[in-house]
């Protein structure tokens, strides 16, 4: 997929920017009108900028690919910091990282000019290539703190953010609370049933009960042949058998196809029926297309409904045995019962639509994450669903709120000794941590700032509390009251370890908001993975200056009041 991209040919970037759809008309204002092409205030530029959209320059040997299709994963707010950058350099890392921004934040659309040095992939290649993707892209996450974006090609989908500023819009969210309850929950039990620690899906009950999944997958494969069939071949029932003999897999205890119930129920008749009936050459071209990737999922999974009926579990099969890295096997009922011990109002059961699948999937990646985030390594999207199933089969934790944290009033001005001092950074693994540490951090924080106003006597307050932190113009993460009424607005900055230097990044739209008159905090959640957090509320306006450094304004001190 990613190999189509590569550019062919050598294009004027003045003629790609004008075919993205950007205006080009001041690129005639200089000394040379007839040649705007070469006009040097734009032409070396990497991004340019449109009333609706931008045009960003992307490397193609930097192009990959992942379950959710071809993206970069970059961060051009660190040029500007290295040493020997030029000016010009600078200036031009600047833009992009301004392109990227506000594509995020207006979600503008972007496009995209491949370029490529064929000869050369190092950070010193030249422009030998050069070409417009025709398929638009957008920035699917950008990270205000750090400057980390993934850009990710396709438009992005609707997911506008409610006027009334609750958190819908962040999808079927996993609750970390509960999820990480609910994994020592399943450590206990791996434990006492294995003897030795849960440290791998590689070993012990949870490889012996979910390790048949790899064979059926590979045997599915095999048994389909997908990359031999022929398009002669759509309307036979050539096609349709091999995908029930794809389903159709017993060869043994630890052999066989437990994802489908076929044997007990036959829920593949409905593909022999349409074998046998008009539905045949429909049902064959959808499974050609699909399978040889003339069709993108979205488009096949609900004509596949139409056809073969809202058989979920038969529908996220077929999906499944073409790539096990980008789709799942689903029991509707029960990941519903999974879903809901992890907090996420995601509904299965019933719901056969390629909108609610991935969604489900959606979440399986979050949960893969948060594994990872646990420490487990090399973590699959299968083994993230095998830790859903495995959950299901145990009973409960008796205790699934978490730790509690406590508020503490905390006045920088006083209270703090400044800190300048930096340390290197792995940015990357910072940005691929912090999401679901951040996540972590706003449970426990809006947990802590609903018991102070219901402890102060104002549950009607405490009701009222919502997330609004998937609107990055806010500037802040938890809209919440004061006593009287009034607004309090809560920036929360999640820490994993309670330490006495304190470190974080924040924004300029949340220092624009601590230097105004509106009552703005910023929550630090210190300990945030142990056993006991705590909450300090420091009021942003009493950060002293020496404390704030300009890197993304990097804020760092030593907490006076904590031993050495």
């Amino acid at each position: 997929m990613i190999s189509s991209l590569q550019p062919k040919g050598h294009e004027l970037v003045y003629d790609l920017v004008r075919e993205a759809g950007v205006d080009v008309s001041d690129w005639s204002n200089y000394d040379r009108p007839d040649l705007p092409q070469t006009n040097p205030k734009y032409c070396y530029n990497w991004s340019f900028f449109g009333s609706d959209r931008v045009v960003i320059c992307l490397w193609f040997d930097e192009m990959q690919e992942d379950d959710l299709g071809i993206f970069q994963h970059l961060n051009y707010s660190e040029i500007p910091e290295k040493r020997g950058a030029s000016s010009v350099r600078r200036r031009r890392a600047m833009d992009m990282n301004r392109a990227f921004f506000t594509a995020f934040r207006d979600d503008l659309i972007v496009r995209v000019i491949i370029v490529h040095d064929p000869d050369d992939q190092s950070d010193d290649r030249e422009v030998k290539l050069r070409a417009l993707d025709p398929v638009e892209w957008h920035v699917a996450s950008y990270d205000e703190d750090t400057g980390w974006c993934r850009i990710q090609r396709g438009p992005k989908k609707s997911d506008a953010i409610p006027q009334d500023g609750s958190h819908a819009s962040r999808g079927h969210r996993v609750s970390m609370v509960r999820f990480r309850s609910e994994l020592e929950n399943l450590k206990a039990h791996l434990l006492d049933y294995d003897g030795f620690p849960f440290e791998s899906f590689t070993r012990g009950k949870i490889y012996d009960w979910e390790s048949y999944k790899d064979y059926v997958f590979a045997e599915a494969g095999r048994r389909l042949a997908w990359q031999t069939w022929d398009s002669e071949e759509v309307g036979t029932g050539a096609i349709l058998d091999r995908v029930i003999h794809a389903i159709e897999i017993n060869e043994g205890k630890d052999r066989r196809n437990n994802l489908l119930k076929w044997q007990q129920y036959g829920v593949h008749q409905v593909l022999t029926d349409a074998r046998n009936d008009k539905r045949c050459f429909e049902v064959e071209s959808l499974l050609f297309d699909f399978y040889t990737g003339e069709l993108a999922a979205e488009d096949a999974f609900d004509p596949l409904t139409e056809h073969l009926g809202k058989k979920y579990p038969l529908i996220a099969y077929l999906f499944f045995i073409k790539d096990n890295s980008r789709y799942l096997p689903i029991s509707p009922a029960k990941f519903s019962q999974a879903f809901e011990r992890l907090g996420v109002s995601l509904n299965t059961a019933g719901e056969c639509s390629w909108e609610n699948y991935s969604a489900y999937l959606s979440v399986i990646r979050e949960i893969r994450d948060f594994l990872e985030l646990e420490g487990f390594d090399g973590i699959r999207l299968l083994d993230a669903h095998s830790f859903c199933w495995l959950l299901i089969n145990i009973d409960e934790p008796e205790e699934v709120s978490g730790p509690r944290a406590q508020i503490e009033e905390f006045d920088a001005s006083t209270q703090l000794s400044g800190s300048k001092s930096k340390k290197d950074v792995d940015w990357e693994a910072l940005h691929r941590a912090r999401a679901a540490l951040g996540r972590l951090g706003e449970e426990l924080a809006l947990d802590a700032e609903k018991s102070r106003l219901t402890d102060a006597g104002h549950p009607d307050l405490a009701a009222k509390i919502h997330l609004v932190s998937e609107d990055h113009t806010k500037g802040y993460d938890l809209h919440s009251f004061e006593t009287d009424g009034s607004d309090r607005l809560i920036e929360v900055k999640t820490m994993s370890e309670d330490r006495p230097a304190v470190r974080f990044y924040t924004s300029q739209r949340q220092l624009e908001l601590a230097h105004s008159e509106v009552n703005h905090f910023y929550y630090l959640v210190r300990g945030a993975r142990t056993a006991k957090p705590r909450i300090q509320a420091v009021r942003a306006h009493s950060i002293p200056e020496e404390a704030i450094s300009p890197i993304v304004h990097e804020v760092a001190w030593t907490d006076a009041t904590q031993d050495s």
